[in-house]
This record gives C-alpha cells, structure tokens and sequence, in this order.
C-alpha cells in the first residue's frame, strides 16, 4: 500500500484479514456497508452468485475487454453473474483423480461405481478407504 500510495497520491490503508474460503462471501455479506467490509477480495467463483445478490460484489466496469483478450473462456465464465462481470480471475484449478491400479485396474466412470468399490474395499481396522481428501480443504 506504501507504494501504491507514493505513486498515485493517495492514502489507502491496508489491513489483511485472513479467512478459510468458505468464510470469505458470507463474512463479506455480514460485514454490509461497515467499515469493516473488504473493499477486494478474493473468493471462488462457485460463491459470486450468492455474493452479488446479496449487495456484496460491485459489476467491474473497467477492465471486462481485456479480461476477454487475456484469459481462458472458463476463467472468463467464472467471474460472471446474471450476464455481468464480476472481479478478475486469478487462478484456475483442475481436479483430479488418483488411483492406485494395483486395487483398481480402471478408474471409475461415475462416482457411484467408487461408492460402490469403497463398500467392499473399505476397512476402518485397517484404516483403507477408497477415497479420502483434505476436509478442511474442500477443493
């Protein structure tokens, strides 16, 4: 912010409050019109919709052309609502499965056939299961 601040003349305050991102929109929505709200954010795009409706997320109005000259369509879907655009993209995730073909010689195709083989592989005593993830981490 001192930089930002010496180059453009102003006087902007930086104070940078960490949440898990599931926190983020909803902290965001109770903070309202406070001095407490974020003027920028980072949030995923699966919680924009909540977000603008509830008077939380300003249309950006500036940069929308070069944001659909320089990045990815997918990128480009992800920050709009209601046919307008929101923020600006800065990252991008794939999710991916790993297996072990020595348990399984195929990966599933659905994700109730890995439902299915956890059934019969799973075993608390052994401590197997057929499929775990980071549950602090929901992506």
């Amino acid at each position: 912010a001192d930089q930002f601040n010496q180059d453009f003349g102003y006087k902007v305050k930086f104070t940078f409050r960490g949440l898990a991102p599931i926190d983020a929109a909803s902290r965001m929505i109770q903070d309202g019109g406070s001095a407490r709200v974020a003027d920028v954010a980072e949030i995923e795009h699966d919680l924009l919709g909540r977000l603008v409706v509830a008077g939380g997320a300003m249309e950006n109005l500036v940069s929308v052309d070069r944001m659909k000259h320089n990045f990815m369509p997918n990128a480009i879907s992800a920050m709009q609502y209601g046919g307008a655009s929101y923020g600006f993209p800065v990252s991008y995730a794939t999710l991916a499965l790993f297996y072990n073909k020595d348990l399984l010689p195929e990966a599933p195709k659905t994700f109730e056939a890995l439902i299915r083989f956890g059934e019969i592989f799973n075993n608390v005593k052994e401590n197997k299961y057929a499929l775990l993830w980071d549950v602090q981490n929901y992506y």
